[in-house]
């Protein structure tokens, strides 16, 4: 009798633990806030809607017909600095490449074409991310692995378009994650062209919804490159060429080919080449104009997109030039100009959110040289964007050069004297950027590198999942300033004082995890005591 008696009360005290389990199980679950991860610039074909052809990136047979037809007579225009076969065959070519994306003077695409969209958790699009490691994709997979499948999300869209169209659509799918978790807030982590989306939406619908906001390698306040190709300000030497390509080879693990590449620097910088950098202008010069009116007229020239990324002081001179090769309506330049006044006004919006309760995060990267297309190839980039926009104006030193060579003296912009905010090797001074002490900056990382396997990722998840405020001086293995090991994947710190940890640090549970966890252990035991 004993016994039937103490196993009614064990049974009773059994299901009071499973309804608390599952009662802490919900709480947790609402404890964690959904992440958005908002894609950059192409991370996924475009096709054309009629024929399923991709347009973006173009389809092979487009780009073997391109280089085919283009590369003998941009040959001509190397050897004789004629452009007449360029301007006759080899421009039609190339825009062949490109003609589908084409847009007419509003702005708008001429053909319909489609962007892989994914308007539910990634959960419902596994098979889809269960394999990328590189770029968005794989960093939208670490944050469902660690944060869950159900509680990510991956907003792509129409790069063409103008920022300010498709952050109406991500406010659509935030009211939608927010309305299906039953939350307040949703955190974004804004990749790339990402970042000038994320302004747009600041912009346009304020911060409230937002939990956490990270800008990641992002052209928020520009790419210098962009400007000088809109303005037509073309720029190509030996220095700049090899001076590009050099690291690349070399975190490539290409060593032969970079130490080959290395002396051809080394005698480019020494006696400057010259006569092939002569060839290279003249180049230009025969290709220049046929190139902008027949490839840049209606495609790169009429993306509002792609006149989001131009720095705001290079605007109107951009703007000027574009009048020399293409035609766009007052609506086009109406939404550009906005956009550009958007990005003017980033310092207060950023400060209004902050204000508001909204973490905001700033993730750049340096290391490489700019593309070799312009004067702006003497910058610190991460491949793409220029390190001192990506990281909201934090000062950089020319590439291959330290702060100390140029006459810089540190800013101390942050108002706190203890703070180093100097990078070991005297590179950058994050002090005199927008958020000294909420800015992350990796050496050696390239355009959007959060790969699945690189502790670069876990920096992004750890701060976009972060339930608590976080910054630079939170956690050791994400100190300001960190260089990127390319065999391990590993961060080593660039920070004074500061060593990164060599073995995992578990992460803090949440009080409702450490509750679940103790009836889950007594849940075990009572079991037990049943058998």
């Amino acid at each position: 009798m004993k016994t039937n008696t103490m196993k009614r009360i064990i049974s009773l005290l059994l299901c009071a633990v499973l309804l608390f389990c599952c009662g802490a199980a919900a709480f947790a679950a609402e404890d964690k806030t959904p992440v958005i991860v908002v894609s950059g610039m192409g991370s996924r074909e475009m096709t054309v809607h009629d024929t399923g052809k991709r347009a973006f990136p173009p389809a092979t047979g487009n780009i073997v017909k391109g280089v085919f037809l283009g590369l003998g007579p941009i040959l001509s225009a190397i050897l004789f600095g004629k452009g007449i076969l360029f301007d006759k065959y080899g421009a039609d070519a190339i825009y062949g490449m490109f003609s589908d994306l084409a847009c007419d003077e509003d702005g708008k695409s001429v053909k319909q074409i489609d962007s892989v969209l994914f308007p539910d958790s990634v959960d419902h699009y596994r098979g889809v991310f269960e394999s990328e490691s590189k770029n968005e994709c794989g960093f939208v997979r670490a944050v469902a692995d660690a944060h869950g499948w159900e509680n990510t999300y991956f907003f792509n869209y129409d790069w063409r378009m103008s920022p300010i169209d498709i952050a109406q659509d991500l406010n659509e799918m935030i009211n939608f994650v927010k309305e299906k978790h039953g939350v307040r807030q949703v955190s974004l982590f804004a990749m790339s062209m990402g970042g000038c989306v994320l302004n747009a939406y600041l912009a346009q619908y304020g911060s409230s919804s937002l939990k956490t906001a990270v800008y990641a390698s992002t052209a928020f306040l520009g790419v210098e490159m962009v400007s000088a190709l809109l303005s037509g300000k073309l720029f190509l030497n030996t220095q700049a060429i090899l001076q590009y390509f050099v690291p690349f080879l070399q975190s490539a693990n290409l060593s032969a080919l970079a130490k080959i590449f290395g002396v051809a620097y080394n005698a480019a910088e020494k006696d400057g080449m010259d006569t092939v950098n002569g060839i290279m202008a003249r180049t230009i010069a025969a290709v220049k104009d046929p190139m902008y009116q027949k490839i840049f007229r209606d495609t790169f020239a009429r993306f509002p997109g792609v006149w989001s990324f131009v720095p705001a002081a290079e605007y109107e001179e951009c703007k000027a030039y574009s009048k020399n090769y293409t035609t766009v309506s007052d609506a086009f330049w109406e939404k550009a100009d906005q956009m550009i006044a958007i990005q003017k006004d980033t310092q207060n919006m950023i400060e209004k959110a902050r204000s508001a309760g909204t973490n905001i995060y700033i993730v750049g990267a340096y290391g490489f040289a700019g593309i070799p297309v312009s004067e702006a190839y003497v910058n610190h980039t991460d491949m793409l964007i220029d390190t001192h926009l990506m990281t909201g104006n934090c000062a950089v030193a020319p590439f291959g050069k330290t702060l100390a060579d140029v006459g810089y003296t540190t800013g101390g912009g942050c108002g706190n004297k203890s703070h180093d905010h100097l990078s070991t090797d005297g590179v950058i001074d994050a002090s005199v950027g927008l958020l000294p002490e909420h800015t992350w900056i990796v050496k050696g990382m390239s355009h959007v590198e959060f790969a699945y396997d690189h502790e670069t990722s876990d920096l992004g998840v750890w701060m976009v999942t972060s339930e608590k405020p976080v910054d630079i001086h939170t956690d050791a293995r994400y100190p300001q300033f960190t260089e990127l090991d390319r065999k391990t994947g590993k961060l080593v710190s660039l920070t004074a004082n500061v060593t990164v940890p060599t073995d995992e640090t578990p992460a803090d549970q949440t009080f409702f995890q450490k509750i679940e966890a103790f009836f889950q252990s007594l849940l075990a035991r009572l079991q037990g005591l049943l058998r």
